[in-house]
């Protein structure tokens, strides 16, 4: 359907271990993934050491490669490249990225099953995905001498949690520099998966991606619902704050819709955006409504403490709230976003126009 995201998979030859990550875009897609090859070549032991990176050679890899050699003490990294066109030459990493697409896909259908609907590729928890169907993989996958990569890496057994991919669990809080005993001690969130070097859990909630140590299972019943989609609002890769998609914006691709008319009936009708849309505005979230203060009069504001659904904010507050958060990467981002929006326009409107002048001139000629 022209949407598709942008998984980096690498394997390591002698432990076997996988790496998967989604990324904003292919090639060099700036800290996340540059950080995502060091932590895995870390986890490897070959943080100081000399290693040989080997790919394919296509442009987007290497523009990466080149960012991860940067990134590395001068000569501790070698390059090497398969030729073209033979992928039987990079045979280590050409199966680990089909292991690694098997996976994935079999969790992406059992979280489907879980909950007992369809849910679009295009929905921001499927990107954390792979980087759990990996950490899974390495724990999980015997080889012939009959261990784990983990334990090739490690010198031990791993320990597994029983909780599936974003089922819905109860987390610790953690506590902050005054102890409020009033206050919940624990909260619901959606189970995303495992930051692998601290093994942390983490969770998503409806304010953002946390990291905790203690988490809870809740009754069958309660565990799948709509909230284990819609609770993920944020991409894997905002973590930063000068990250280029720090808001949490999915790559670009082509929305899809289908009508439900056209389902009942046996047909299926699909309908294709071909035109940008003009870029969201920047999220509003209540912990900056908690420190900056509420907007008075926003029905947006009002809605968290109100125990209302989330209304939208009025211009007064976004306005209000651009300036307090000027600095921040949600307003910057946005800001570029929407410039790059309205060159795009006035540069489709020219060639609109210089279109249609040149069809003038043609019917003139001819009529001439």
């Amino acid at each position: 359907f022209g949407f598709k995201w942008t998984v980096l998979v690498g394997k390591e030859r002698g432990s076997k271990s996988w790496m998967a990550t989604t990324v904003p875009v292919k090639g060099a897609s700036g800290k996340f993934g540059i950080d995502k090859c060091l932590d895995f070549i870390e986890e490897n032991g070959d943080r100081e050491g000399d290693i040989i990176v080997k790919t394919d050679q296509e442009p987007a890899i290497q523009f990466l490669i080149k960012e991860l050699i940067e990134s590395r003490e001068e000569g501790k990294t070698v390059p090497e490249e398969s030729p073209v066109k033979s992928s039987g030459s990079n045979g280590v990493v050409e199966k680990g990225v089909g292991d690694v697409e098997g996976e994935v896909r079999a969790m992406f259908l059992g979280f489907q099953e879980r909950l007992g609907k369809k849910v679009d590729a295009r929905e921001r928890i499927v990107a954390f995905i792979p980087e759990y169907a990996a950490y899974l993989m390495n724990r999980l996958v015997q080889g012939a001498d009959g261990k784990v990569a983990y334990e090739r890496n490690k010198g031990k057994k791993p320990s597994i949690l029983g909780i599936k991919f974003g089922e819905k669990v109860l987390f610790k809080v953690k506590l902050g520099q005054k102890m409020e005993k009033i206050n919940a001690r624990w909260e619901h969130g959606i189970f995303v998966g495992v930051k692998r070097k601290s093994n942390e859990l983490q969770v998503a909630t409806v304010e953002g991606i946390l990291n905790v140590r203690s988490v809870r299972r809740i009754p069958v019943e309660r565990r799948w619902s709509e909230d284990c989609v819609s609770w993920v609002k944020w991409a894997p890769w905002c973590r930063y704050k000068d990250a280029g998609d720090a808001d949490g914006e999915v790559p670009e691709g082509v929305p899809v819709e289908e009508t439900k008319d056209s389902e009942a009936s046996g047909s299926r009708t699909i309908f294709i955006e071909t035109r940008e849309k003009v870029p969201r505005d920047f999220y509003i979230g209540k912990k900056d409504a908690e420190k900056h203060g509420y907007t008075k009069g926003c029905g947006g504001c009002s809605s968290w403490f109100r125990g209302l659904s989330r209304q939208p904010h009025t211009q007064a507050c976004r306005e209000r709230f651009k300036g307090l958060l000027r600095d921040d990467a949600r307003v910057v981002n946005n800001e570029n976003k929407k410039r790059e929006f309205e060159g795009k326009e006035e540069e489709r409107k020219r060639k609109k126009e210089e279109k249609k002048e040149e069809k003038k001139r043609t019917a003139d000629m001819e009529g001439g």
